[in-house]
């Protein structure tokens, strides 16, 4: 009977043992696998945290890439306005350095033709009656020939003209030179004709022609 039960003891012990070797391996094993999982979610976090680092730095690097770009854009802008600005300003400048010398220039001129007694003229080609309203209309007159009111021959050489001065003299350096002017002197050579002042090789010359031809007009003061 004693031996009996210290076999059923043992049994148990054993059984003891076994189930505890059980739950030991089972532990195990059990530990094991959540060691596995932890290692791998520990892994797949460190690897989703470089994957978002790497983005993370990208998007850094094109932000940065994207505001140096703008902030040349803009340096270049601002650097395109100053120098159509100062294009601009030198345009200013130069068109008001222009007209001040086109002022002047025209003050000479006026200047130089009212001490010559010019008072209007005007390029357009006109007979003689439309150049003699012309200046009256300004109330001036065409030059006249000065000494007789008509002459002709040799009495010619004589002659000096209102503006243009005596024949032989100089052309006047203001004045074009490419046409005839009317005078208001009539001449005698025949009817409707009228004198005129040219250009004779760079001297003050005289002819005679018809009032229906057509002159630019240079008006003289009136005396």
């Amino acid at each position: 009977m004693t031996t009996l039960i210290a076999y059923k003891k043992n049994i148990v012990k054993t059984a003891m043992v076994a189930m505890s070797i059980g739950v030991l391996v089972l532990g195990v094993v059990v530990l094991d696998g959540w060691a596995n999982e932890t290692i791998k979610s520990v892994m797949q976090r460190d690897m989703e945290a470089r994957e978002q680092a790497r983005r993370d730095a990208e998007a850094k690097e094109k932000s940065q890439r994207e505001a140096e770009a703008k902030e040349k854009s803009q340096r270049e802008a601002k650097a395109r306005e100053e120098t159509q600005r100062k294009a601009k300003a030198r345009e200013e400048a130069q068109r008001k350095a222009q007209a001040k010398e086109e002022a002047e220039r025209e003050a000479r001129a006026k200047a130089v033709l009212e001490a010559a007694g010019v008072m209007a003229m005007t390029p357009e080609m006109m007979t003689w009656e439309d150049a003699k309203e012309y200046c009256e209309s300004k109330g001036f007159r065409l030059p006249r020939v000065a000494g007789r009111k008509d002459w002709y021959g040799d009495g010619r050489g004589s002659a000096v003209i209102e503006v243009f001065g005596a024949v032989g003299s100089p052309w006047p350096s203001w004045l074009p030179s490419n046409s005839p002017y009317w005078t208001g002197t009539r001449s005698m050579a025949g009817p409707n004709r009228q004198w005129d002042v040219r250009n004779n090789g760079g001297r003050v010359d005289v002819g005679s022609n018809s009032r229906h031809r057509r002159y630019p007009v240079v008006c003289a003061r009136n005396r």
